[in-house]
């Protein structure tokens, strides 16, 4: 996983470029403190893991799927859905998301 931050030195304004495995870029802003940053970075990481291993699927593929549903915008929006959950609970909250019409 790859960060790189670049933006105005105002508060904890951030504009975060997320890069997951081949270069896959996701331009999310958050107004956030860099310990909780990292926490929801991490997150991202754990549900694309996850997502992965229980549906037996390539990173690559599950960024294919982040580009139709916008998965990790989702999890970068709402971090504390996710802080709480095992490995098995994010997948379903990200199944029942996509899911959604």
């Amino acid at each position: 996983m790859y960060l790189r931050e670049r933006g105005r030195a105002t508060g904890f304004s951030f504009m975060v470029y997320f890069c997951i495995m081949n270069g896959h870029r996701e331009r999310i802003e958050v107004d956030m403190s860099e310990k909780r940053l990292n926490n929801t970075i991490f997150l991202m990481y754990l549900v694309t893991q996850n997502y992965c291993r229980e549906h037996n699927i390539s990173t690559e593929d599950f960024l294919k799927l982040d580009e139709k549903y916008a998965i990790l915008n989702y999890v970068a929006e709402c971090p504390d859905i996710f802080d709480s959950l095992t490995g098995s609970e994010m997948v379903r909250e990200v199944e029942q998301y996509v899911a959604q019409p």
